[in-house]
């Protein structure tokens, strides 16, 4: 076959397929999809409530993360987006020919710190299902492991995904396999300790040295949780452990990515902890400063 006609249909598939993706993720402004209470009480009225799911949903190409077994969803802004509080959106959810609608809001710093809940409905012809969206402006810190067999300080098998919200963020999105173990702190909050791991080509395993959140690359991270009252996170009213409610936005202490001093020197970041995908609470990443490092191979 001619090889300049194989160059054009190879490059008609690839339109085509990116076409088929935006037909089944189509991507739609948050403000677009706001509709008002009579609106979002006609599609609910009209439907009954069931199982829907949302696979996935994405603010500006980035993953959010869901609680899906308590229906809720978690974004962190990235604070010189210039669409952060109207981004795009894309989802899809387990069942055909399903819509999002989030009743009539806007983002705004004041709901960040405040823990605003924002109502979003996912439903079909016949059923319908409501999620709240929180908004948070720090990194959101995913850890997805087997609880039930983490006894003391045994190390057992865990995925991590990492979203950075950092202004000069480069990596957005880390992810790697590892180990984790569990340690009781103060007040029986729970901290830990993982390692990060890789598979090589030849199926053999070693450390995943990288830098998160601009601290050294190191493959040994430590998190901590971070006593209530300081430094609030604005999703603190749902972590686990004793807490105490301030009513008052100004007695909220909010610091973002660029307070936090995102240089290579620092050695501790803050971070939203979700554990399989439920959220824990305010937790500072630190890493093991007398780890060996083994530098990789080129």
């Amino acid at each position: 076959m001619n090889r300049k006609i194989l160059l054009i249909i190879i490059l008609a598939i690839s339109i085509l397929g990116i076409l088929i993706v935006l037909m089944l993720n189509p991507q739609i402004k948050f403000n677009d999809l706001c509709i008002n209470e009579d609106k979002w009480n006609s599609i609910v009225s009209s439907r009954s409530s069931a199982n829907l799911s949302l696979k996935n949903i994405k603010f500006n190409y980035y993953e959010l993360i869901i609680d899906d077994e308590n229906s809720k969803i978690y974004y962190s802004v990235i604070k010189n987006s210039t669409n952060k509080f109207s981004p795009f959106v894309s989802y899809t959810a387990n069942t055909h020919n399903t819509n999002v609608a989030i009743l009539e809001d806007e983002i705004t710093e004041d709901k960040i710190m405040n823990n605003h809940e924002f109502k979003v409905l996912l439903y079909d012809n016949n059923t319908y299902r409501i999620y709240g969206l929180y908004c948070t402006s720090f990194p959101m810190l995913n850890i997805v492991y087997d609880e039930q067999n983490a006894n003391g300080n045994k190390n057992i098998p865990m995925n991590m995904y990492l979203f950075s919200n950092f202004d000069n963020g480069i990596n957005r999105v880390v992810r790697s396999e590892g180990t984790i173990s569990e340690n009781e702190g103060e007040d029986g909050v729970t901290n830990y300790k993982f390692s990060l791991k890789m598979t090589t080509p030849n199926n053999n395993e070693r450390d995943n040295v990288i830098s998160l959140l601009h601290m050294r690359p190191n493959s040994e991270y430590y998190l901590n949780a971070i006593n209530i009252g300081e430094n609030d996170s604005p999703l603190k009213k749902d972590m686990k452990g004793p807490k105490e409610k301030l009513d008052r936005l100004e007695d909220r202490k909010m610091i973002s990515g660029d307070d936090m001093m995102p240089f290579k020197e620092k050695n501790e970041q803050r971070v939203e902890l979700f554990i399989n995908n439920e959220y824990i609470g305010l937790y500072s990443l630190s890493y093991n400063p007398e780890a060996k490092i083994k530098p990789r191979n080129n």
